[in-house]
Order: structure tokens, then sequence, then C-alpha cells
């Protein structure tokens, strides 16, 4: 089974941003579909804090041209590199732990 990657936009309470324009955001990964994966985290099931307190809405811009994965580690791979280059785009991208 393939993991996908998936980016979840916060709310503004979710800290300060660079530029008020463009919004938090958190990147994961699941075996499961995101609109599931994003179920789970607004019940509060394996939900990163952040994510259960902040969450909006899924992003399918930001991530829909990633390929699935084969294995979590190269789904992990996949989750940072993508938040990196959201940041590198100007978004705040909470990912594992980290804020990009």
């Amino acid at each position: 089974m393939a993991s996908r990657v998936y980016v979840i936009e916060l709310s503004s309470a979710a800290g300060r941003r660079r530029d008020q324009r463009i919004p938090w955001v958190y990147v994961g990964s699941s075996a499961r579909e995101p609109a599931i994966r994003f179920a789970q985290h607004a019940r509060g099931y394996r939900s990163s804090g952040i994510v259960k307190r902040f969450a909006l809405r899924l992003r399918p811009d930001l991530y829909e041209d990633l390929p699935g994965s084969r294995g979590s580690r190269a789904a992990q791979a996949a989750e940072v590199e993508r938040a990196r280059e959201l940041a590198g785009a100007g978004f705040v991208a909470h990912c594992d732990g980290t804020s990009y």
C-alpha cells in the first residue's frame, strides 16, 4: 500500500506568520486517503496537537502533484521535502514536530 503526503491549512491562531497572506500548514503522510486522515486528525486520533487545535481544511493544491511512496521512510522523507519547499515559498510548514 502506498503512503501519500497531505497538507492541512491551519488557522491564524496557530502562530505568527512570515507573511499575513500565507497561512501556516501542516505536512503529513498516511496510507489512508487524505480526507480520511484529516477526519482522524479532527477527532484527535493520532493527531498532532497543532492540527487538532487549528486545522481548517485540506490543501490538495499543495500536495496533489506528489506521487505515492512505498514505505513509511520514503513518505516521511517526502513530507520533510515538501515542508521545506513550502517554507521556501513563504509558508510556515509544520512537519514531524519541526516548523520550517
